[in-house]
């Protein structure tokens, strides 16, 4: 096994270590959003036990799934395809975290026109260890696996259809991308919208303002495609950061150190 190979494996293990970790310590929080096992696991141990098996297994099967499919659609995996010093973990950092003030801006604008005032957070060992599972996993799900799987699927279509030729479908899988990550950026606005918001307020998510939503969805949605373009750049790991350093941005910095 090459160096590069080994060193890949080894950051995809500690990756899934984290998340599984992150996990299982997140069902002891109100705002957990992951595998609700409590009736079944009977006490707070075996909960996060299994929580934690369960994310190790699931999000461990679907992100080999996903490195397999990037290679055959010509994606970065883990780490851009050639070492650019640190620029594949600062730059996805910066846009992160300046979508986070946007996103601050945003709820301080907005707050008073909705009526519902701040967006709530969680407290502050929540929101580290919600950030942690929520970066590696919805990145893991959302930009590792589906993106390529899209592109896979598409990639059949094609030449199920009559498509021909190795140029034409190298460019084609180039191409293909954008519509896939604009696609996978819907579906994760449209499925992050439940965690990041009802479970925060009380009471349905239909009675929560329409601004509210659309804000919500917006900014998830815009934070789904720079993390497909990070991942395209760079790899996942990229994606990773960017997704980090969204959070930390939002939830500690401003919700706890700050908000308090």
């Amino acid at each position: 096994m090459e160096e590069n190979a080994r060193r890949a494996f080894k950051t995809y293990l500690i990756l899934l270590l984290l998340l599984a970790i992150a996990v299982g310590i997140s069902s002891l929080f109100p705002e957990r959003g992951h595998f609700n096992i409590e009736t079944l696991a009977g006490s707070p141990g075996l909960t996060v036990a299994l929580n934690m098996v369960f994310a190790f297994i699931l999000y461990g099967v679907l992100g080999l799934f996903g490195l397999r499919l990037a290679k055959e659609v010509k994606l970065p995996r883990l780490f851009p395809p050639r070492y650019i010093h640190y620029r594949f973990i600062l730059e996805p950092l910066f846009w992160g975290g300046l979508l986070g003030v946007i996103y601050v801006l945003l709820d301080i604008t907005l707050a008073p026109v909705h009526g519902m005032g701040n967006i709530p957070h969680p407290g502050l060992a929540a929101s580290l260890v919600l950030a942690v599972a929520a970066a590696i996993g919805k990145e893991l799900m959302y930009r590792l696996f589906l993106i390529p799987f899209l592109i896979y699927i598409m990639l059949k279509i094609w030449r199920k259809i009559g498509g021909r030729g190795l140029t034409r479908k190298r460019e084609l899988k180039n191409k293909l991308f954008w519509p896939a990550a604009l696609l996978s950026s819907v579906i994760f606005a449209g499925g992050y919208l439940y965690p990041d918001i009802s479970i925060l307020f009380s009471g349905s998510i239909f009675t929560l303002s329409g601004l509210l939503i659309i804000k919500t969805l917006i900014v998830n949605f815009i934070l789904g495609l720079l993390a497909a373009w990070q991942f395209k750049q760079y790899g996942f790991l990229s994606a990773v950061v960017l997704h980090l350093g969204f959070l930390v941005s939002w939830n500690v910095i401003w919700g706890n150190l700050i908000l308090g």
